[in-house]
């Protein structure tokens, strides 16, 4: 379950990254998101939206920190947690 999340997580990273930031970029699992850049908290706000479509969870504005969108392991953690809260 954690390998199937981690890599849908991976795949809309990228592809937000693509649409919103016009970023052709394969970000590494625990690479730095927002450090390097790549993520801001605009992006955090539309890439939330299909987080909780496609996983079927629900982000509170006190879930959506830097720190919890900071790598792509932290963002698949979270959701991992929210699906167990379910």
């Amino acid at each position: 379950m954690a390998e199937d999340v981690l890599s849908a997580v991976t795949r809309y990273v990228e592809e937000t990254l693509n649409k919103e930031r016009g970023l052709s970029v394969k970000p590494e699992p625990g690479m730095s998101l927002v450090d390097s850049g790549m993520l801001d908290s605009l992006s955090i706000v539309t890439f939330v939206g299909r987080l909780e479509s496609g996983f079927g969870i629900s982000i509170s504005m006190a879930d959506m920190t830097l720190e919890n969108f900071d790598t792509i392991e932290r963002i698949a953690a979270m959701v991992i947690a929210k699906q167990l809260a379910g």
